[in-house]
């Protein structure tokens, strides 16, 4: 029996409320955000830049091949204050990108004239482009580029190095052409190593690189390329781009050209156009020189020197040489000589010989010299009056003596046409200026008198009756005119007449008819005729 004195508790226990499922869903949804969170974080990378425009803190993002990969979480002035740091949390498919090698830049919207304007960036704002380079040596701090690399890793091609004598309109990012078809970019332009030239690098991508050979043919297609020739005015230029931003464009030579690549197949030369490009090489240059005893007007550095026709060389330097011994100037021109350029010619006199020895080249100059071999300034454009020199044969040029041991060889000249031109015009002009225009004006002024008085005579004496009698004349045709018109009976008297005459002619006709047939009628008259009932 229980105690009347114990005092029974009643136990509760405790049993889940329905308000405690919501808190404790979000913090499992809360826990596992954070574990995905977790899994997925990458490395945190700091960049340098030298300005954070554009750049916001939690929303400008990292892209990598249009996809992002990463987001700004902090921005911050460098120690020195010349600069901005910019810290990056990286995804963790993006670890690639923290390591040796990779480039980062911020991505500004931009509109081009290439096909690399990034558009895109105009409605979503600066973002920092990264191109990863997965070396596997982890690193992350990193100095940005201010522009977009040329050249990303990884990408299937062919790198090569083109050397110039100018750079032109060439910059980074200008295209590469092929048949006017777009195949790569150039990445760099600098000076070359001992500043003599320009140092050019180009990307041909893949599998555009496998048309690259030992005789392609690289040449600066920027601009517009204007010719003038029999078949009219030609314009010719690869695109618009290269027009604005300079183009590059190659082709494969022929089999006849030597190869222009070096040792490795990387280095090409850069020519200035197409037609330079595939003009064979014209070896090493002689050096001629050429006396003129007139002056040269017209006649520049760099003017060609054309030999019967064929473009041989080119003016190197004018300069003005003092006599002593008769007190006069004339004008020497040097010239540099490409003898290759000469072509089947050239390899005859090599094959006989007298090619590549200055004595033998001299030689055959001289026996040349004797045969009329001169040089002469002739004009080479009538709109610009530019001048050109031309080494042809004269054959009614006067004979000079040619001195074989003078270095450099000189070629004896004659005067330009021009200029004969020119003395022939001074010659017609002292002529005549020797013609005494002012006797024969003044005769030609007595001549004009006599003939203004003449001619008043003619007006005051003759004018007069010519005119009455004109007038006079006009009446009488007038009055002729009213007696033969229609009604008047002058005109029916004629006609009256003229009836009268025709009556009796038709008359006279019968009777001679009659006549014809009884011609015994003049002796013995005429009979009748039955047969003519008016016959008496």
């Amino acid at each position: 029996m229980d105690d009347p004195g114990e005092v029974l508790v009643e136990q509760h226990r405790w049993r889940p409320q329905l308000v405690w499922v919501v808190p404790i869903l979000a913090a499992l949804v809360g826990a596992s955000l954070m574990v995905e969170s977790w899994k997925s974080r990458g490395p945190r990378v700091t960049l340098s830049f030298q300005s954070a425009e554009g750049l916001q803190v939690g929303k400008t993002l990292v892209m990598y091949r249009s996809i992002a990969v990463g987001r700004v979480i902090a921005l911050a002035l460098s120690r020195n204050g010349d600069g901005v740091v910019v810290t990056v949390d990286l995804d963790r498919s993006a670890a690639g990108a923290a390591t040796e090698g990779s480039h980062f830049w911020v991505q500004h919207p931009r509109l081009g004239i290439d096909g690399d304007a990034r558009v895109d960036s105009l409605l979503s704002g600066a973002f920092i482009g990264v191109d990863m380079a997965n070396s596997g040596k982890f690193k992350d701090t990193f100095v940005g580029l201010e522009e977009p690399p040329a050249l990303a890793h990884g990408r299937a091609g062919r790198l090569l190095t083109l050397h110039a004598d100018t750079l032109g309109s060439l910059l980074p990012g200008a295209p590469v052409y092929f048949h006017q078809v777009r195949v790569g970019r150039v990445t760099e332009t600098r000076l070359e190593d001992d500043h003599h030239g320009v140092l050019i690098r180009a990307f041909v991508d893949a599998p555009h690189d496998q048309l690259i050979s030992a005789r392609s043919r690289f040449w600066n297609a920027s601009g517009i390329n204007l010719s003038l020739n029999a078949d009219g005015l030609q314009v010719k230029t690869e695109s618009l781009t290269a027009v604005l931003s300079g183009g590059i464009a190659f082709e494969d030579g022929p089999s006849g050209l030597p190869s222009t690549e070096d040792a490795h197949g990387a280095d090409y030369s850069l020519y200035r156009d197409r037609a330079t490009a595939f003009t064979p090489s014209p070896g090493e240059p002689d050096l001629v020189r050429m006396r003129f005893k007139h002056a040269l007007r017209g006649l520049n550095i760099g003017a060609p020197v054309e030999m019967v026709g064929v473009d041989i060389g080119h003016v190197s330097a004018i300069d003005l040489e003092f006599s002593p011994k008769d007190q006069s100037f004339s004008v020497v021109v040097s010239a540099l000589v490409y003898p290759q350029l000469m072509g089947h010619a050239y390899d005859t006199l090599a094959e006989q010989g007298t090619a590549g020895s200055q004595d033998r080249v001299a030689a055959l100059v001289g026996r040349l010299v004797t045969r009329g071999l001169r040089a002469q300034p002739r004009m080479g454009s009538l709109l610009t009056g530019q001048l050109y020199l031309a080494v042809d044969f004269l054959p009614t040029a006067p004979r000079v003596t040619f001195d074989a041991s003078r270095r450099p060889l000189e070629i004896p000249t004659v005067e330009s046409s021009t200029g004969e031109l020119q003395l022939r015009v001074s010659s017609i002009a002292e002529k005549l200026d020797k013609i005494p225009f002012a006797d024969i004006g003044n005769h030609l002024d007595g001549d004009l008198s006599t003939l203004q008085t003449l001619l008043a005579h003619v007006d005051h004496d003759l004018l007069p009756p010519a005119t009455a009698t004109i007038s006079e004349g006009r009446s009488t045709l007038s009055a002729l005119h009213d007696a033969l018109s229609s009604d008047s009976p002058l005109r029916g008297s004629i006609d009256k007449t003229l009836e009268d005459a025709d009556a009796a002619l038709q008359e006279m006709r019968a009777l001679a008819g009659y006549l014809q047939r009884h011609p015994d009628a003049l002796i013995r008259g005429r009979k009748p005729d039955p047969k003519d009932p008016g016959t008496p």
